[in-house]
């Protein structure tokens, strides 16, 4: 459980082989948008659960994003230092 807070942890920033993670700036602003349409729906309650269920949704694929990020930038590292690293034998 802890490695896994540590890779989401590394992935929502900025890796040296795969940059920023293209969809923080999503994550912030679709449960937003998704808070104004049940505003739209139901008022003010209709904005939180809205927008709860918009970060439910959109954060689960961001933190998953997260995940594959940080496990993608892990294999470059270790076929890099396979690279530099002799054989022996």
């Amino acid at each position: 459980m802890r490695k896994l807070f540590s890779e989401i942890a590394r992935g929502a920033g900025t890796l040296p082989d795969c940059g920023s993670h293209p969809g923080t700036g999503f994550v912030v602003l679709l449960p937003l948008i998704a808070g104004l349409a049940g505003l739209q729906a139901g008022g003010l309650l209709g904005f939180v659960c809205g927008s709860v269920l918009g970060a439910l949704i959109y954060g689960s694929m961001w933190l998953f994003g997260c995940v594959s990020r940080a496990r993608y930038q892990d294999r470059l590292d270790a076929k890099a230092l396979a690279k530099e690293v002799p054989h022996a034998g």
